[in-house]
């Protein structure tokens, strides 16, 4: 659901998009650049979502193509409910996040993972088509919290087209 959503949040203030992602399941906690894309974990040490491992294909969409997004993590306590936001500057500008009931994202898409979030392995799935026509640089940023407003985790892609 998360991939769906940063997906959608592009496309809801850029109608189309066009860049190259090259992340390919590694883990968050290894800051990866590639020619167009890289990603980190902007987290801590205390976040509840552990072992985060990222994948995406194909490494290098084309626009219209369909996109699958996997991320897998460990949470290290239940999640009840909780926010989940969603934010990016476009070109170095900013636009203000969209934030959403984390669970009401979880139990939708292809794959739902309804809340409450077990203590344990996850694994998200999201399919969706890659915009197409902008190009430039895209910094976005998820970061979820759950019921006690502690931080689950937080990620930051930055992508160039």
């Amino acid at each position: 659901m998360l991939a769906l959503v940063f997906w959608l949040a592009f496309t809801a203030s850029a109608s189309a998009l066009n860049w190259d992602v090259v992340f390919n399941r590694l883990p968050l906690s290894h800051h990866t650049d590639h020619t167009y894309g890289s990603f980190r974990n902007c987290g801590s040490s205390s976040d509840t979502a552990k072992n985060l491992v990222i994948s995406i294909t194909p490494d290098s969409p084309k626009g219209g193509q369909e996109v699958t997004t996997i991320f897998k993590y460990d949470l290290s306590k239940e999640v009840t409910s909780g926010k989940a936001s969603y934010g990016f500057t476009f070109n170095g500008i900013p636009f203000s996040p969209t934030v959403d009931d984390l669970c009401a994202d979880q139990a939708g898409g292809c794959c739902p993972d309804p809340c409450p979030l077990a203590v344990g392995a996850h694994e998200n799935k999201s399919l969706s088509n890659f915009p197409e026509g902008v190009s430039g640089k895209i910094v976005t940023t998820i970061k979820w919290t759950d019921q006690d407003n502690d931080q689950i985790l937080c990620v930051e892609w930055t992508v160039r087209a």
